[in-house]
């Protein structure tokens, strides 16, 4: 899925469409990378 939303937000940069790029690009980038920064904290201690 991460690559999915990294395509999508490029995608909407590149055809100067900032809607598209934070809705459906940015916004669950940033969602699936809060989760992996949960995930190693949780693996560190």
């Amino acid at each position: 899925m991460f690559i999915e939303y990294r395509m999508r937000a490029f995608q909407g940069a590149f055809h100067f469409n900032p809607d598209y790029m934070h809705w459906y690009g940015g916004a669950p980038l940033e969602g699936s990378l809060q989760k992996i920064k949960d995930e190693a904290a949780s693996l560190r201690g």
